[in-house]
């Protein structure tokens, strides 16, 4: 078996990456599913769609109505 201390110390040495944005992004949406429900009095479906804009971002379309 091999030592893999030196490995595994670059590792937890990495910086970790900022997933604020995926957070924020998913809290948006959980809200705006929640206001479907109650707005539509009971489940909701959802249909999304990716695509790219001029500036590379991707943006996420979802459209959701009744069931």
């Amino acid at each position: 078996m091999t030592d893999d201390s030196a490995g595994i110390k670059a590792l937890l040495a990495m910086p970790r990456r900022d997933n604020s944005a995926y957070l924020e992004t998913l809290r948006l949406v959980r809200e705006a599913f929640a206001e479907a429900e109650a707005e539509f009095g009971g489940k909701v479906i959802a249909m999304t769609d990716s695509a790219r804009d001029e500036a590379g971002n991707i943006v996420i379309m979802t459209v959701i109505r009744p069931a």
